[in-house]
């Protein structure tokens, strides 16, 4: 009986996003005993990290955030309501920040710079006068900066550089793995970009606190500027994606640079995204969407799209409108894989990895009401295979 319980528990307790290669250490699971405590199971049900926690997280690398209410003679008080009682245990049980702050794991259900290879964003909501200070806790080395900075931006990208806030409120860059800033904090500091590919886009701020000029320029990782030709200027957000940073001229026609500023595609789009997987989603000036290589050779041109972003993209296929009540898949070489339309079909999305597309129609003819939404999937061959009805989120 005790056998079937841990089975049961470890069911009821382990998250199934949370998983190991065969190689990574041994994999470990929250689990909860009858007393309510919290430790640590590994594969055969067995605790590893004893049950003496109040609530446990998934293990990211080697450190995991776990949850330790601080004692109160307030009967009222709801436990789980309780802020500044997260820390962070290594996978020996070690506690390695004291359980008396609040963690930020990240944000969409995603997590901040990747599971094992980004950043927790630490705060304190309680006792705090004028400012709430903010800190980090780099997954991958295990530093924690400590409670030092005016702001913290852990959207981490792929460099060792995080943007940081004093308490001018401007932006600098510190070193994720020691907390040395190594840029100062001299920089515009709303939403910052974060450097990607080695490159950031930043701008200097004005006596009313917003970019100097409306204009971004590039640094490198040692605060340097790379030099952009004269009319051509960087774009808030972003860095080097596939060797290639956006850009856009005084006319806002975006195109692309390299990493050393040289322009490699000249501004010709009303709208562009960075790269990814080869190739880059752009808006041209006549309405249409389409994608370009690296080098701006087109692959695919005049899709069309309601969405600011263009065309819903995955699984190598887009999802475009063709027609009235008429859409198509198209693969990024042009070729169309489906054309699919139905009575009061509206949109349909791209293929998901079992080959099939959700379409949506809508009754109501009002832009934007979704009462009357209704959702269905068609295969790559035009076949329905579930007819459209109501969505439930549950």
């Amino acid at each position: 009986m005790k056998h079937l319980m841990m089975i049961f528990m470890i069911i009821l307790c382990l998250n199934p996003f949370n998983t190991f290669a065969e190689d990574s250490p041994e994999a470990l699971f929250p689990a909860v005993d009858g007393n309510g405590k919290w430790g640590y199971i590994n594969r055969e049900g067995t605790f590893i990290i004893p049950p003496q926690f109040d609530g446990a997280e998934d293990f990211r690398g080697n450190y995991a955030v776990i949850t330790v209410w601080p004692e109160t003679t307030d009967e009222s008080a709801e436990p789980d309501s309780l802020r500044d009682c997260e820390g962070v245990i290594d996978r020996s049980g070690r506690i390695v920040v004291e359980p008396v702050y609040s963690f930020d794991y990240g944000y969409d259900g995603g997590f901040y710079g990747g599971k094992d290879t980004g950043i927790w964003c630490v705060r304190k909501w309680q006792d705090y006068k004028s400012a709430r200070l903010e800190g980090f806790f780099d997954i991958p080395s295990g530093y924690f900066s400590g409670l030092v900075w005016y702001g913290i931006y852990p959207w981490v990208s792929d460099s060792r550089l995080i943007p940081v806030s004093d308490d001018t409120y401007l932006t600098g860059y510190a070193d994720r793995t020691t907390g040395e800033l190594i840029i100062p904090c001299r920089y515009f500091g709303t939403d910052p970009s974060c450097f990607y590919g080695g490159v950031a886009s930043v701008a200097l701020e004005d006596e009313e606190g917003n970019p100097l000029n409306d204009e971004f320029f590039l640094i490198d990782e040692t605060g340097t500027v790379i030099p952009l030709p004269d009319g051509i200027h960087a774009v808030q957000y972003e860095g080097a994606y596939e060797g290639r940073v956006l850009i856009k001229n005084d006319e806002e026609l975006f195109g692309f640079a390299d990493v050393q500023g040289a322009v490699v595609i000249p501004p010709q789009f009303t709208f562009a995204n960075h790269f990814k997987d080869g190739f880059a989603v752009v808006q041209y000036p006549e309405g249409d969407w389409g994608t370009i290589d690296p080098d701006g050779e087109v692959l695919v041109r005049g899709l069309i799209s309601d969405d600011w972003e263009g065309p819903a993209f995955e699984n190598g296929m887009y999802a475009t409108q063709t027609g009235d009540q008429e859409f198509s898949v198209i693969d990024l070489q042009g070729r169309t894989v489906l054309t699919f339309s139905c009575e009061n079909l509206v949109k349909l999305y791209p293929p998901d990895k079992d080959g099939l597309c959700m379409f949506e129609t809508d009754t109501s003819g009002i832009v934007n009401v979704w009462r009357d939404r209704k959702y269905g999937f068609v295969d790559l061959s035009g076949q329905i295979t579930e007819e459209p009805k109501p969505y439930k989120s549950d």
